[in-house]
């Protein structure tokens, strides 16, 4: 289903996909995970080698959390491997 985020403040609407990829990297913090593992366990089918469906979805997410999208600092790549969620502290979101 889709999902609310709460934003720095503000309600971002979030498509059912996307919500269940972010809901996934959350669930796992610091993990990496592979384009066809995020394929695999949100889309639950085996991925495809030139579908670009995560990326895309990774996309989305960044353009709905991250103050700079092309700068993630939240949802980033790590060459070669996958796609993390970096976690952060709590006071780390509230500072300046």
């Amino acid at each position: 289903t889709a999902g609310e985020l709460l934003v720095e403040g503000e309600s971002v609407s979030c498509p059912a996909l996307v919500f269940q990829l972010l809901l996934f990297l959350c669930k796992h913090p610091n993990q990496i995970f592979s384009k066809s593992e995020l394929y695999e366990k949100v889309w639950g089918e085996e991925a495809l080698s030139d579908d670009n469906t995560v990326m895309v979805h990774i996309h989305r997410i960044r353009e709905r959390i991250e103050a700079d999208p092309s700068d993630p600092k939240f949802i980033v790549n790590v060459r070669g491997l996958g796609y993390k969620l970096v976690k952060v502290e709590r006071q780390e979101l509230s500072a300046p």
